[in-house]
């Protein structure tokens, strides 16, 4: 399906709400003279909202979108459950896409702290490697270095709900009913429990620097309309640095307990791939249903470079 049948798909069965972040003013989710929290549904003062609740991780450059629904105990509980492992999983990306955290871009590190990635100001990347660890491969005639990562420690499932926890943090207050049983899904600490399987993520890479350079989101709606059950009731998009990942966000509309899904409805279409698009654009399915740990995951990025320079220690 071309770009242009992609985009009439998507007119014609879904609404959508964009949201573009950091560019403007903070913007508060929820009413500050009338607190609850949308996922266990407590109210002050039964539970208290101390927190500065990001309703998109700070970690993905979010320093604008802010929850006033989220009490502490559940920012707690999904930064520790869930959150953290969408870290760990981003974390070398986020290093190469210029993502700037809560303070600055993180630096890449492998396991064993020896090597390391940092992009520094004014020089680039610089890369610091041991003999026993190396992260880049230069192949001088063809202008090209390769960058070998490895994921810190993570669980799959953590990071499908993560993404989904960021879709029911800006869904419109009077449309949660759908995802009551979704929202206790992403609650339990059990990550061996799934509403949908298989736990499929879209990731689509875009070449260049920090292409995306506005952490952008949006929610997918299914029209009232269109009853077709093997569309999805809702998928969410959001796209940060190199990447931009799509899914589906389970609910009661059209998924039952542990449903087996197909994932064919078609890519969302972006801005990158219109007028001829960029070269280099490559999309892949990352099935994120295992709630095992996943240890000494590698995965290889390539940068084209005009020079390079050995900087002596």
């Amino acid at each position: 399906m071309d770009i242009k049948e992609r985009i009439k798909f998507y007119e014609e069965n879904y609404g959508f709400l964009p949201l573009h972040i950091n560019k403007g003013g903070k913007i508060y989710i929820g009413d500050k003279n009338n607190r609850y929290c949308r996922f266990c549904g407590r109210r002050k003062p039964e539970v208290k909202f101390r927190n500065i609740a990001h309703a998109l991780p700070e970690f993905l450059g979010n320093k604008q979108l802010i929850s006033l629904q989220e009490c502490d105990e559940c920012n707690s509980f999904f930064s520790n459950n869930i959150e953290s492992h969408l870290d760990k999983f981003t974390r070398p990306f986020r290093t190469i896409s210029l993502i700037k955290g809560k303070i600055k871009i993180p630096s890449y590190k492998t396991n064993d702290k020896k090597s390391r990635l940092d992009f520094i100001k004014n020089q680039g990347f610089v890369s610091s490697e041991t003999i026993d660890q190396r992260i880049s491969d230069i192949d001088f005639e063809k202008k090209q270095v390769t960058f070998t990562f490895t994921y810190e420690p993570y669980i799959p499932s953590a990071v499908y709900k993560s993404f989904v926890k960021m879709a029911l943090s800006i869904i419109p207050e009077d449309e949660l009913p759908p995802f009551k049983n979704t929202i206790k899904w992403i609650l339990n600490s059990d990550h061996s429990k799934k509403l949908i399987r298989p736990q499929i993520v879209r990731a689509l890479f875009i070449p260049g620097i920090n292409p995306n350079k506005i952490l952008t989101v949006f929610l997918l709606r299914r029209r009232q309309s269109i009853q077709k059950e093997e569309l999805p009731y809702c998928i969410f998009v959001i796209g940060f640095g190199n990447f931009v990942y799509q899914l589906i966000v389970p609910s009661l509309h059209d998924f039952k307990n542990a449903k087996t899904v197909n994932f064919s409805f078609p890519a969302f279409p972006t801005a990158f791939e219109l007028d001829g698009g960029v070269a280099g654009i490559k999309f892949r399915l990352l099935d994120l249903t295992e709630h095992e740990i996943v240890k000494n995951k590698k995965e290889k990025i390539i940068f084209n470079f005009d020079s390079v320079e050995k900087i002596e220690k």
